[in-house]
């Protein structure tokens, strides 16, 4: 029950970070592009992919992600990087 309750906490703070990103309110750059980086290495390693690729794939992910989202921030913000 507690790691239900700390998934669901997680849920919900993700979900209000999205929405203050796409909002143009405050920049969760790093976090939400983590998430992706995150999810995709657990994808790649379910399908069994070598580690230093599995790691290198990760990388590109986070760091594309990383540059779309900052990118997505400062249209939302008004030409702002961060607030």
């Amino acid at each position: 029950m507690v790691v239900a309750g700390v998934a669901l906490a997680s849920l919900a703070s993700l979900e209000l970070s999205i929405r203050e990103h796409l909002a143009g309110y405050r920049s969760h750059t790093t976090l939400l592009a983590a998430t992706v980086g995150v999810i995709t290495l657990a994808v790649l390693f379910f399908l069994q992919v070598a580690r230093g690729l599995m790691l290198g794939i990760g990388a590109a992910v986070f760091a594309a992600m990383f540059l779309a989202l900052r990118e997505l921030f400062k249209r939302r913000s008004g030409g702002l990087g961060f607030r």
